[in-house]
Formats: structure tokens, sequence, C-alpha cells
């Protein structure tokens, strides 16, 4: 999943969230210190390798096409 910030700001996404299923909007949520820089892009990996580097979701999209949701921390 690649997020790209073209705004002139950074944007902090500490506790804001992703999640393939509305039913958990809270199913990997984004740690602190993860932000976009202004013009900036984030890979996240939309996988199950979580001992891997990186931000990876700990669920994976169907490659028939998934849904994929970005939530505010509120």
């Amino acid at each position: 999943i690649e997020l790209h910030n073209a705004g002139p700001v950074a944007i902090d996404l500490a506790g804001k969230s992703l999640t393939d299923d509305p039913a958990l909007p809270r199913k990997y949520v984004f740690p602190l210190g993860t932000s976009i820089p202004a013009g900036g892009y984030l890979v996240v990996y939309a996988d199950t390798a979580t001992t891997l580097p990186g931000l990876r979701t700990g669920f994976a999209l169907d490659a028939e096409g998934d849904l994929v949701q970005l939530y505010d921390s509120g």
C-alpha cells in the first residue's frame, strides 16, 4: 500500500489505522513516530510477515482485488 501526501506539510499517522474489514477498523494501527513528509510517500506492506522490517499490516490483500480503508485515530 503506497500512501502519498500531496500537501505542503507532514502528516502524522500515529494512532491512525488501516483495515481490509470495515467491521475491524483498527486492524493495523500506525505506531508513534510514523509520518509522511510534505510531498512524500510511505509504503506499508499488506502481508503477514510481521517479523520482517518495515511497516507490515498483519493482513494480506486478495490478488483479485480488495478493500483498504484508512481511519483517523478518533
